[in-house]
């Protein structure tokens, strides 16, 4: 499998990498549009903080033809413990409306989270995770009722380069960009995309991904992305999204910060 390098604007205040982004992320809007049948899918997320900067709210209005969908994350900190219940309104098009309640707890130890315990309706999934001695990632471990599966992390100067389990490989390459602390994003990982650029799944990756691919078995993807930076700020991600499932699609999100 080819892999496409994407076009990136880039400004010459991203030269610390491991500096903060100076503001917060407030709201992105996504418009996905499907590049097979020309159907398109609207979101607006806005994000709150609490006084240490830590998300406490996030809140979702995704429309399409097929529905609307209201979603509202609400994040509890405690001194060994993060809490997060996601209560999702469904309201279809051709009639009926369904309401979902997910509740997850993520347990701390030395500031990492090393188990996620996700309650949804009578369904209970569990993870659990390890790093290394850089804390950096290492091994993600998904256990359902009958099953379990264990993802590999495997790091090369700074970054993710590969995700393994048995029969599922996900591939990376990275742009010149630095991941500052404040974008989220969980770039087909395992892993909340807040909670990790936050640090409490240990290190993110120095940079941002190019693109991600992924096999397993018959199935294939691929997603390239596409950076605007303003003022060391992106302010644009185009996405573009391929397998030989669902097809082509193309999201492009702009983003505010404040």
């Amino acid at each position: 499998m080819s892999l496409t390098c994407v076009s990136l604007v880039s400004c010459e205040s991203d030269k610390d990498e491991n500096a903060d982004a100076p503001k917060r992320l407030t709201e992105m809007t996504y418009q996905e549009t499907s590049l097979d049948d020309d159907s398109q899918e609207l979101n607006h997320l806005r994000i709150s903080y609490d006084s240490e900067g830590r998300v406490v709210k996030m809140i979702s209005n995704r429309q399409s033809e097929r529905a609307n969908i209201l979603s509202e994350y609400t994040y509890q900190y405690g001194e060994k413990f993060i809490v997060l219940q996601v209560i999702r309104e469904e309201e279809r098009s051709y009639g009926g409306t369904r309401l979902e309640i997910e509740r997850q707890k993520f347990v701390l130890e030395n500031g990492l989270i090393v188990s996620d315990t996700i309650r949804d309706g009578r369904y209970l999934d569990i993870w659990s995770f390890s790093y290394d001695d850089e804390k950096k990632i290492k091994l993600a471990t998904y256990k359902t009722s009958n099953r379990t599966y264990e993802y590999n992390y495997v790091w090369e100067d700074g970054n993710i380069m590969k995700i393994q389990a048995k029969g599922d490989t996900c591939n990376y390459t990275y742009t010149t960009l630095p991941w500052k602390k404040g974008f989220i994003g969980s770039y087909g990982s395992h892993l909340n995309g807040y909670l990790w650029d936050a640090g409490y799944f240990g290190k993110r990756p120095l940079n941002l991904p190019a693109e991600f691919t992924e096999k397993e078995g018959h199935y294939t993807m691929r997603c390239s992305y596409e950076y605007t930076v303003t003022d060391g700020l992106i302010t644009k991600l185009k996405e573009d999204f391929s397998d030989n499932d669902s097809g082509q699609r193309t999201t492009v999100s702009t983003l505010k910060w404040e």
